[in-house]
């Protein structure tokens, strides 16, 4: 995923972690790529298709999709009844254009090219979006305000722990070079953005306890959480 924008990485890894084990969803879109692209996508390859992540992956490398080109990831998820998925991945692929664009102009010409020439996101109405808080799911905020303090430098562990990669941590250390506490709180802010309702207090105690962050673990498990 190195040569894809942080627009359409993020939006692949929610959709994976929105899947989950979902077997019936990756089976059907399994099934797409074999039944429209049967020339390149082998019975092999479905096998060791086992998330989407994956699935996605095996469709770059086969060129079937393209840092510049997600329409046929779009399409499947379409087909398969994913619209919210669907959508996703669309509003991600027109801001990695309009930011690559933007990117392109003179400098003098940029705040124009914002006011005049910003593209208009499509809404269909088949698409119903839940409440951000619903979608975030427990409020986890005032916890990590407590926490920063006592998971310390082995923070990316835990990250990792969460499902985090390592371009999440490069990010975060290029944000906050000097500051341990905002890279802990970037870094727990962030896998609550990307796993939203399957960011709970509960997953973030498991992996505080596989880290040996127990005291950590002993202070989360004592507050109580607040769902949105």
């Amino acid at each position: 995923m190195a040569n894809y924008s942080n627009e359409i990485t993020n939006a692949v890894l929610s959709i994976n972690a929105e899947l989950g084990n979902d077997s019936d969803i990756l089976h059907n879109l399994k099934w797409l790529c074999g039944t429209r692209r049967g020339d390149v996508f082998t019975s092999r390859m479905s096998e060791e298709c086992t998330s989407f992540l994956k699935l996605f992956e095996i469709l770059n490398d086969l060129c079937i999709i393209s840092p510049d080109n997600v329409t046929f990831l779009s399409k499947i998820l379409e087909d398969v009844g994913k619209l919210n998925l669907k959508a996703m991945i669309d509003r991600a692929s027109q801001d990695n254009h309009r930011n690559r664009n933007e990117r392109q102009l003179p400098s003098g010409n940029r705040q124009v090219h914002e006011t005049q020439h910003r593209p208009v996101e499509p809404v269909s109405p088949q698409v119903v979006m839940a409440p951000r808080e619903e979608l975030l799911g427990e409020d986890l905020m005032p916890h990590f305000e407590v926490l920063v303090q006592y998971i310390g430098r082995d923070w990316r562990y835990l990250g990792r722990q969460l499902g985090l990669q390592e371009f999440d941590f490069e990010n975060i250390m290029e944000q906050y070079p000097r500051n341990l506490r905002e890279q802990v709180m970037k870094m727990l802010s962030t896998w609550k953005e990307r796993y939203r309702v399957k960011a709970t207090k509960a997953v973030l105690v498991k992996a505080l306890r596989k880290c040996r962050m127990n005291l950590a673990a002993d202070i989360l498990e004592k507050m109580s959480v607040t769902s949105g």
